[in-house]
C-alpha cells in the first residue's frame, strides 16, 4: 500500500488524473488477424501521439510465432529474434489500404515513448522482449505516411497472409486534446498518464 506523504503535488496529482480519464475515455480495441493483409483499422481517426498496447502473436514465418515484435520459437526458442534486416514477423502501423511488406510503417519507427520501461526513445526503437508478449508504447502519427490525421491500421508485416494465424489484441488510446492544458504540459501528463497505466497493468497481473 502506498502512504502519501506531506507535500504532495496534488495539482500535479490533477494532472495525472485528467491524463488517465481523457486518455480511457477515448480507447478503442481490435483484433488484428495475422491471415488478412487488410489487418484491423481504427473507428477513430487520430494524430499527435498516440498510445499503443498491444498482446497476442500467431505464426507469420511458417510455424514460428512470433508477437509484436519477436520471433520466439523453433529456431528462435530460448534467442527471440526480430527482423531488423528484413522487416518482416512484426507489427506495423500504417495509414496506407494494405499491411503487405511495408517495412518503414513497421511500428519500431513510429515509438517516441516505452511505457514498460517509463521512458522517452528515439526512433526506430525495438522494446525489450516479454514473456507475456504484452507491450505498451506511444507512437508518433507524423512519422506515418499518409494525411495529419487518419484511421491507423494494424497487424502483422508479411509477404504472404495466406498461410498465416493468430492475431494481435490491440488497445488504441489517443493524447488529450493539447489545447486543453498547452503543448508542453499536454505532453508531460500525457507521458505521465501512459507510466501509470503501465504501472497499473503490471500491479493486475501480480
Amino acid at each position: 500500500m502506498h502512504v502519501w506523504r506531506r507535500g504532495t503535488n496534488w495539482r500535479w496529482l490533477a494532472v495525472l488524473a485528467m491524463a488517465f480519464g481523457a486518455a480511457q475515455a477515448s480507447a478503442e480495441a481490435l483484433t488484428a488477424n495475422f491471415a488478412n493483409s487488410g489487418g484491423a483499422v481504427t473507428a477513430n481517426e487520430y494524430s499527435g501521439l498516440v498510445e499503443v498496447t498491444v498482446s497476442g502473436s500467431g505464426n507469420s514465418l511458417f510455424g514460428d510465432l512470433n508477437d509484436a515484435f519477436y520471433l520466439y520459437t523453433g529456431a528462435f526458442a530460448g534467442s527471440p529474434h526480430n527482423d531488423s534486416a528484413g522487416g518482416f514477423y512484426q507489427l506495423e502501423i500504417t495509414k496506407g489500404p494494405t499491411l503487405a511488406e511495408n517495412q518503414p510503417d513497421d511500428a519500431v519507427n513510429h515509438i517516441v515513448y516505452d511505457v514498460n520501461a517509463g521512458t522517452a526513445v528515439t526512433s526506430p526503437y525495438l522494446p525489450a522482449y516479454r514473456a507475456d508478449h504484452t507491450y505498451s508504447f506511444l507512437i508518433d502519427t507524423g512519422s506515418i505516411a499518409g494525411p495529419g490525421s487518419s484511421a491507423l491500421r494494424f497487424g502483422v508485416d508479411d509477404g504472404q497472409y495466406g498461410d498465416n494465424s493468430g492475431a494481435y489484441t490491440i488497445e488504441v488510446t489517443a493524447a488529450p486534446t493539447p489545447s486543453a492544458w498547452g503543448g508542453g504540459a499536454c505532453v508531460l501528463a500525457l507521458l505521465a498518464g501512459a507510466r501509470l497505466r503501465g504501472r497499473l497493468r503490471q500491479s493486475a497481473a501480480l
